[in-house]
């Protein structure tokens, strides 16, 4: 190949972005795969980095900060910008916490797991906790990261299995 670093969006308008960053490291594609997106969520920055890629750099970051992203992948061969750095170190607190068999859930997670647990959709917990819809599905989506489940029925049971909910 004869590019340095490949920059990808994980919203493509064909595929996941996540299905082509599988894809370019099970072919073994010898150039550092720069995550830029507008999700600067600490759960899929996490994913990103743990699929493969070697940076995340938010859209909205200024030409220095991308400058500056190239210039670490260089020498490093790592970049996360620095403003996304606290929420994923948060976040990967929780999920080296789960790892250990103890979680540190909030109390809202801790709600919104248990009435998962029983079975309710997203829109009934939002009722039930009085929050919005996009609330709720951004605390499942936190719940699914930090117990490495991909579906409601996985999470409820790694939750029993490690006695978060009964």
């Amino acid at each position: 190949l004869d590019f340095d670093y490949l920059c990808l969006d994980l919203q493509l308008p064909d595929m996941d972005g996540f299905d082509l960053l599988a894809e370019l490291n099970r072919r073994r594609l010898p150039v550092p795969v720069l995550i830029m997106s507008a999700n600067e969520n600490p759960d899929i920055v996490h994913r990103a980095l743990k699929s493969g890629a070697a940076g995340y750099l938010s859209k909205s970051a200024p030409i220095g900060e991308i400058r500056q992203a190239f210039d670490d992948l260089e020498r490093k061969g790592r970049y996360v910008s620095p403003r996304l750095r606290p929420a994923l170190d948060a976040f990967r607190a929780g999920v080296e916490h789960v790892a250990e068999g103890r979680v540190a859930l909030s109390a809202r997670q801790r709600e919104v797991l248990r009435l998962l647990g029983e079975g309710l959709n997203n829109r009934d917990i939002a009722s039930r906790l009085g929050v919005s819809l996009s609330t709720v599905k951004w605390h499942v989506s936190i719940l699914f990261a930090l117990l490495d489940t991909e579906n409601r029925t996985s999470c409820a049971v790694a939750a029993r299995r490690l006695g978060l909910i009964d």
